[in-house]
């Protein structure tokens, strides 16, 4: 999931070259397929490399002058600052983060959703679907052990210290707390 979470990093990222983009959307088939096979059979060694392969692509990509990217950085400073796991990091935020910023990287969203294999429905609900797939891997932040006083005080220091590093990752600018809160609080349901 990490791995999913460094492709739309990369794709995304305002940064991005096509060279960086195809690497990470390659990476991203191969974890996609291969997620789906290791849930079936968690113990299949082939199934367990190809996923690391894919990841190597993914993080390859996302080092190739994107690095950190929007979503690596936030989630990155959740899981410092609640003791979260950095796969539930990315399964909390990374769809949310995601379609916060759809308006203004549709077009490099739509190619996430081609590497998914649906092309039609939005990135955002795909890697949301795929999230749900994986045991153990936390979507809300009520199931780290995160409050909605802890979401506001994490929203209120991002925009009081982080808001230039935000806003030179992300196809979409934050203009306020509100921005920063309303998307760490989107309802997944919605996407």
């Amino acid at each position: 999931l990490r791995g999913v979470e460094h492709v739309v990093g990369a794709v995304t990222h305002p940064k991005a070259t096509e060279e960086v983009r195809a690497r990470a959307l390659a990476g991203l088939k191969i974890i996609n397929d291969n997620l789906k096979q290791l849930v079936e059979n968690p113990e299949c060694p082939e199934t367990q490399s190809n996923i690391y392969v894919g990841g190597f692509m993914a993080v390859r990509a996302l080092m190739m002058g994107c690095y950190p990217a929007l979503g690596h950085m936030i989630e990155n400073q959740y899981s410092a600052r609640y003791n979260v796991h950095q796969g539930s990091c990315s399964g909390i935020l990374c769809a949310r983060i995601m379609d916060y910023h759809y308006d203004k990287s549709k077009e490099y969203q739509r190619m996430i959703s081609e590497a998914l294999g649906e092309p039609n429905t939005p990135a955002p609900r795909l890697v949301r679907d795929l999230v749900a797939t994986l045991p153990a891997v936390s979507t809300e932040h009520s199931q780290a052990g995160v409050t909605e006083e802890m979401l506001k005080e994490f929203a209120e220091w991002g925009f009081n210290n982080c808001l230039e590093k935000y806003n030179n990752l992300s196809p979409r600018e934050f203009q306020s707390f509100e921005d920063i809160y309303g998307m760490l609080t989107k309802p997944l349901a919605e996407l």
